[in-house]
């Protein structure tokens, strides 16, 4: 009885030692996994042509390095359209499609030195645009967006503060390998030895 109580715990324990690798896959993998949509809203129903501009940025707060912006385009509500209670705004604007949405952005530091970047339509949704890049240096970014359409052109601009890029503690994550490793190998060998001993 003793030793099938120690071989269920020696199964229990490699289950729970997949369970932590598959959590650690999974936590490498969340940043791209959370880069379609969503994020901290820059522009708001903003643009100064025919089309309203909307976007967000990740990650929250905006890093040197690897940036995301997600962006929408619409048409506003038809003149004349009567907004109460019973419809919202947003029910009467139209999605823009098929627009040509070009991002320029540049350091408060240099703004001569501009980094020009087109959107492409979302792979998830078809109402949005996404732009991935990298912001070389941190400080204040002027970024403007201009998208392009049948009926003309809309530009909205904002700015946004960069924090300098995330630097990683290896001390820290050797530490925790290290840990790691010699809780599993401690633990691996007292099932071993409770095998031996039944």
């Amino acid at each position: 009885m003793r030793s099938a109580i120690w071989i269920w715990l020696y199964e229990r324990n490699l289950r729970s030692r997949i369970f932590i690798w598959a959590l650690l896959a999974l936590a490498l993998f969340n940043s791209s996994l959370h880069a379609h949509g969503g994020g901290t809203p820059r522009l708001v129903n903003a643009g100064d042509g025919p089309y309203r501009i909307f976007a967000w940025t990740q990650p929250e707060p905006l890093r040197a390095g690897e940036i995301h912006i997600s962006i929408a385009i619409t048409e506003p509500p038809p003149e004349g359209s009567k907004i109460d209670d019973s419809s919202l705004s947003n029910e009467l604007e139209r999605v823009v499609q098929g627009a040509e949405i070009t991002l320029l952005l540049a350091s408060i530091n240099e703004p001569d030195a501009v980094i020009e970047v087109s959107a492409a339509a979302s792979t998830v949704s078809e109402f949005y645009y996404e732009a991935d890049l990298i912001l070389p240096t941190e400080g204040v970014w002027r970024m403007r967006l201009v998208a392009k359409a049948e009926a003309g052109v809309s530009q909205a601009e904002f700015r946004a503060d960069v924090l300098p890029a995330r630097q990683v503690n290896w001390t820290l994550v050797g530490g925790g390998a290290v840990l790691f490793i010699f809780l599993s190998v401690s633990l691996g060998f007292r099932v071993r030895q409770g095998n031996k001993e039944a």
